[in-house]
């Protein structure tokens, strides 16, 4: 019978440093006041894609490429928006979002085929590492362009070639 009441108070012991403890950390939890959290991260304004083409101007069937340009973002995937997207594809083949590891250039220079005349305008995001000034710290987050980038396509050029006979 002594046993039984031995155990019993090792029972209860622990039932109530459990109460202690989570009343405990709820008190503690609710004296933190609003000073001592972490505020939540903005994006840096300063951190952005720049983008170009090159060439601006090209035939139908010819190569371009979209340069760009990564400002205070490190390691980033990014995703290419094409408008319209029927007028370009990618040569070479490349699936989105462009890992920064696994690209040939690390997703600086994208090699276009043009397909069609017309004009086509590139935009882009990219999730990366930026730093924060608030918390003295590095946070992902997800940036985008500085604005489009066009690129005018034209008719591929013809010749004609003209025979005269007598």
């Amino acid at each position: 019978m002594l046993r039984l009441k031995h155990k019993s108070l090792k029972y209860i012991a622990l039932a109530l440093m459990a109460v202690f403890l989570c009343t405990a950390v709820f008190v503690f939890v609710d004296l933190t006041s609003a000073e001592d959290t972490v505020p939540a991260q903005t994006p840096d304004p300063e951190a952005y894609l720049e983008l170009s083409v090159d060439p601006a101007q090209s035939r139908a069937g010819s190569l371009i490429t979209l340069n760009i340009t990564y400002h205070n973002i490190g390691l980033p995937y990014t995703t290419i928006q094409i408008d319209p997207p029927n007028l370009v594809e990618y040569d070479p083949e490349l699936t989105m979002p462009c890992k920064f590891h696994e690209h040939a250039n690390g997703c600086q220079a994208i090699t276009f085929r043009t397909l069609a005349p017309g004009e086509v305008q590139f935009n882009a995001s990219a999730h990366g590492e930026i730093w924060s000034d608030q918390c003295q710290c590095w946070f992902f987050t997800t940036v985008t362009d500085n604005g489009p980038a066009t690129a005018r396509i034209t008719e591929p050029l013809r010749f004609f070639l003209m025979f005269v006979t007598k």
